[in-house]
């Protein structure tokens, strides 16, 4: 679960990298500087949405996700890791966070804010419908 959760926040960061490049107020921001707002500085209404799913701990899910997707793009089969990295996954996807956090440098850009929502599947896909009716 925590790979397919990586992939989604992997694209999500690959578009708000793209849309930084034609964005002048966003310009020159950085996956790592992406990562940081959604994990240190997410806007309020993700903070609650996160409350109201019973998500406790939102920064541990997605940090380590983020990390899992870094070696993972896919989910591996249980087959395809040692008995070792099953038994410690947390510490290697912290670890791994870690890296891909320290792979580029930040821009100066850290501690930015701006605004965005998260969605699950179906909440998404409830969304768009509204949005193709009007």
């Amino acid at each position: 679960m925590l790979c397919l959760i990586g992939k989604d926040l992997n694209r999500w960061v690959e578009q708000c990298v793209d849309m930084a490049s034609v964005d002048p107020t966003l310009a020159g921001l950085s996956e790592r500087d992406f990562i940081a707002a959604l994990l240190f500085n997410p806007p309020a209404s993700v903070q609650r949405k996160m409350h109201i799913w019973g998500v406790k701990n939102y920064q541990i899910i997605f940090s380590r996700a983020i990390g899992l997707n870094a070696a993972f793009p896919h989910p591996p089969s249980v087959f395809d890791m040692s008995e070792s990295f099953l038994r410690r996954f947390h510490a290697y996807a912290d670890a791994l966070y870690d890296a891909r956090c320290k792979a580029e440098e930040a821009a100066a850009g850290q501690g930015i804010k701006f605004a965005f929502e998260v969605f699950a599947s179906g909440e998404y896909a409830s969304y768009l419908e509204k949005s193709w009716e009007e």
